[in-house]
This record gives structure tokens, sequence and C-alpha cells, in this order.
């Protein structure tokens, strides 16, 4: 949803448009669910060598977001570029939840790209850290950020909190608020979509 929105907004406030990076960055030490992890790599060994097969099927899913982009920029994509780097746990480590033991995969920095005109153009990257004792550490921002290269340069950091009340300690809330934004762009579009005439409809159309 948010990926489908910036399409429109970079169109309507950017005389041109250069470049553009999504960058989805979290510690994901709250998303208590191993299965999601395990099939991204995440507790095996750095040098296991499914590790590429498995990151880039189970973060596949975000291509669809640069082809979004792409549809409210108004270009075409002409190559899907995929890149990905893993950090090692520097120990083992007990989440409460789960166990990485020291050398398996506990975060990464994967980078889907697309190419217009020979050139990256549209790029959506994943900073997830499983906790911060890993090697490489990345900087993780606890939100999303937009980087526009154009006229003009536009950066933007969306963040998501607790509601009032809450405590930003509480992880099980934090994972429900993290499914709630996942699952809304779609839930309000249902009404675009009933409204709508016979055909095929992107998501800059709704």
């Amino acid at each position: 949803g948010l990926d489908n929105v910036l399409g429109l907004v970079c169109t309507a406030a950017c005389t041109h448009v250069d470049h553009l990076t999504v960058t989805e960055s979290v510690d994901v030490s709250c998303h208590h669910s191993p299965d999601t992890w395990k099939s991204v790599g995440y507790g095996l060994p750095v040098d296991h060598p499914y590790i590429p097969h498995l990151v880039k099927t189970g973060t596949s899913v975000f291509v669809d977001a640069l082809y979004m982009m792409a549809d409210g920029l108004g270009v075409e994509l002409e190559e899907i570029r995929f890149e990905n780097e893993v950090g090692a746990a520097t120990e083992d480590t007990d989440f409460g939840w789960w166990q990485i033991k020291k050398g398996c995969v506990a975060s990464q920095f994967t980078r889907w790209i697309g190419i217009v005109n020979g050139k990256p153009m549209i790029e959506q990257h994943l900073v997830y850290q499983m906790g911060f004792k890993t090697d490489p550490c990345w900087k993780v921002e606890h939100g999303y950020l937009v980087a526009i290269k154009g006229y003009p340069d536009i950066k933007v950091k969306y963040s998501i909190f607790p509601p009032r009340g809450l405590s930003a300690k509480d992880t099980k809330e934090y994972q429900r608020i993290g499914m709630s934004v996942t699952g809304m762009p779609l839930l309000n579009a249902i009404g675009e979509v009933c409204k709508a005439k016979p055909g095929i409809l992107t998501s800059p159309d709704i």
C-alpha cells in the first residue's frame, strides 16, 4: 500500500523522478514467527548454500511493489535485479521465543532493483535485524524511508507507533500493529473495487 501511494505522490510532487528508493527498516525480534524467519534463512550458518535461494524466494513478493511504483510513475521496468547480504549472530542469542546460534543468519540487507533505460530507477530495500548482536549490524530506522532523487530531491520517514496508553515494549501490540498496517490497504480498496467498471484495474486506478 505504501509503495502504491508513493508512485502517485512522486508524480504529483516532482517535476521529474530520476531514482526512487523505499526502505523497510525494522528490528524484527518482536515478530514471533520462527517459520517466517526460517523461510528466508535465519538460523542457518551464513555460508549455507541455500540462503540466497531462500531469501530471493521468500522476499519475491516485493517485486510487486516495484511494478506498482513503476505504474504510478508511468515507466516500464526492463529488468528486475536481486541483491542480498546477511549478517551473522556474534553470540548465541535467546529471544525468548526463538534461539539463534553464533555464526548463523540474524540479519539481512535485501535489495530488489527495477531497471529503466538500462539504469536502476526504482528500488525496494529490506533491512531486517533480529536484535543487534550481528556482524554486519545495519542501522535500523524502525519504519519506512523514502528517498527520491529528481527535482526536487525528497526524503521522508514513515514511523509506526502504538496508540496512546500502550507500552512501546509490548511486543504483541507491535506485532498486531504490523498486521493491521499490512492488511488495511487491501481492506480499504474493497469499496473502490466494488464501484469500478468491469475490466482489469491496477493499484493506481484504485
